[in-house]
């Protein structure tokens, strides 16, 4: 078999194999390489709260078809919105939860969202504190795992973006934030639909590409 035909069937059978295997996701930190890649619907929460004010306490609201919720049992953990900047102008959606486990479900917002993301911090303790971000997919496999560093949401403190794309057949249908973060804090949450290839696939089709150049220089 000639080099060139070799390097067909292997581009063949990987973007068959992209197309059909589970390829997880893409962790961003970086905001706008995030926007660029994913076109974004955003939650900004500004028409939600109030200044400085307890909004709707509750464990679960629905915004824009995206439901954040805490654990029903702990009732500490209520969700309410707060001015963290200047008032009237720059507002996030809040969860004192005292350590308790915090869920964005996707399931509502389209029939399969691929990318989410959005600044998160916490309000009460000092930044860099971790926390455990779980991925699932519709099916409710968890398709990734990230420890994170958390911003300081507080006034003049810097805020941290994270967010994921998925590269495969996976959807993102849910976020899991696990950890001991009393204030948590969300801002600009993000979602779309995009239809990504996995970088796996360009990265092996560069490389056979570049052995179809060389080939013809020898032939």
């Amino acid at each position: 078999m000639s080099i060139k035909k070799f390097a067909g069937a292997i581009c063949g059978a990987l973007l068959l194999n992209s197309v059909q295997v589970s390829a997880a996701v893409v962790f961003y930190t970086d905001q706008a390489a995030f926007n660029a890649d994913a076109n974004t619907s955003i939650i900004d929460f500004e028409g939600f709260v109030a200044d400085d004010a307890m909004t709707l306490p509750a464990n679960a609201i629905q915004i824009d078809n995206v439901i954040f919720t805490t654990d029903p049992l702990q009732a500490s953990a209520i969700i309410f919105g707060k001015n963290f900047d200047s008032p009237g102008t720059d507002s996030a959606l809040f969860v004192a939860n005292n350590g308790n486990n915090i869920i964005i479900d996707l399931s509502l917002a389209g029939s399969t969202i691929t990318a989410a993301g959005g600044i998160f911090g916490d309000y009460d303790g000092p930044a860099g504190q971790q926390v455990t971000f779980n991925i699932y997919d519709s099916l409710g496999g968890q398709i990734d795992t990230q420890i994170v560093s958390y911003g300081d949401m507080r006034v003049g403190g810097e805020k941290t973006f994270f967010g994921w794309i998925a590269n495969g057949a996976d959807d993102i249908a849910k976020i899991e934030l696990v950890g001991d973060i009393r204030f948590n804090a969300l801002d600009n949450f993000q979602y779309s639909t995009v239809v990504p290839v996995p970088a796996a696939v360009w990265l092996f089709g560069s490389g056979l590409l570049g052995l179809i150049a060389v080939a013809r220089r020898k032939s």
